[in-house]
């Protein structure tokens, strides 16, 4: 998986390309590490994603906890349908702010 970052209005952006399963996430939970210093909030491009495993939800949950620790905001952007069942099925949709696209997520944050 590629994961890429930028930053916008003090919001990382995290866009993510692939599986996001056993093998790719250590390298999620990494970028979450990098950003989640307190000085962004995050938005993870889950556009280019079209599988996620139970550790692929592990680091997503890893993200959201380090982020609303320090009083950032972590949402989720461009859930694609096989990711979003996944995270529906799981009753995670309801811990995570998950908006249509990066751009509804930088400006709900920016906001």
């Amino acid at each position: 998986m590629d994961v890429t970052v930028t930053v916008e209005d003090a919001v990382a952006i995290i866009a993510m390309d692939g599986h996001l399963d056993a093998l790719s996430a250590p390298q999620a939970k990494e970028a979450f590490r990098e950003c989640g210093t307190g000085a962004y909030s995050a938005v993870v491009d889950l556009t280019k994603v079209s599988f996620i495993d139970s550790s692929g939800l592990a680091s997503l949950i890893s993200g959201l906890k380090t982020f609303r620790s320090l009083g950032k905001q972590f949402r989720l952007a461009g859930v694609q349908p096989n990711v979003r069942q996944v995270l529906t099925l799981t009753m995670l949709d309801r811990a995570f702010d998950i908006t249509p696209d990066v751009r509804a997520a930088v400006n709900s944050i920016s906001a």
